[in-house]
């Protein structure tokens, strides 16, 4: 499989990143108007096997030095500082909270559930599901 690096690319969390694409060549999930090399003649994308993800976290690891490498669901254990809707925020601009460390995140700050709702009612968060378990992802505006 080639491996295509570009960047860097702006990242909110580490203010700039490289970006690894590993989808062979025209297969894609998407299918854009605009894309340089044509309609993907695929309509696909699998994910990497483990082996091809620890070589690549070796890689990378190699040549930057600070690299995480994410196998599986992080846990609950979110730091506070008291303040529910800083604290979420905060959190989901690195990554989705799963449901059940959203209400554990509410009653750690011994808040109600209606600061969650404000933010979903104000566009700041969303709500979605992904296999068996329900998220809560950051919504960025442009």
């Amino acid at each position: 499989m080639e491996l295509r690096i570009f960047g860097p690319v702006p990242s909110r969390r580490l203010g700039k990143s490289l970006g690894v694409n590993n989808i062979p060549h025209k297969i894609c999930s998407y299918s854009c108007v605009y894309f340089q090399v044509g309609k993907a003649v695929k309509m696909q994308v699998l994910p990497a096997d483990e082996s091809t993800v620890i070589e690549a976290f070796h890689i990378f690891s190699a040549h930057i030095g600070q690299v995480e490498l994410l196998t599986g669901y992080e846990g609950n254990a979110f730091s506070s500082t008291g303040n529910f809707r800083e604290d979420i925020l905060s959190i989901t601009a690195v990554h989705p909270m799963r449901e059940d460390a959203v209400m554990g995140l509410l009653k750690k700050n011994n808040t109600d559930i209606s600061a969650l709702t404000s933010l979903i009612e104000e566009g700041m968060m969303e709500k979605s599901k992904f296999g068996d378990y329900f998220y809560y992802l950051r919504k960025f505006h442009n």
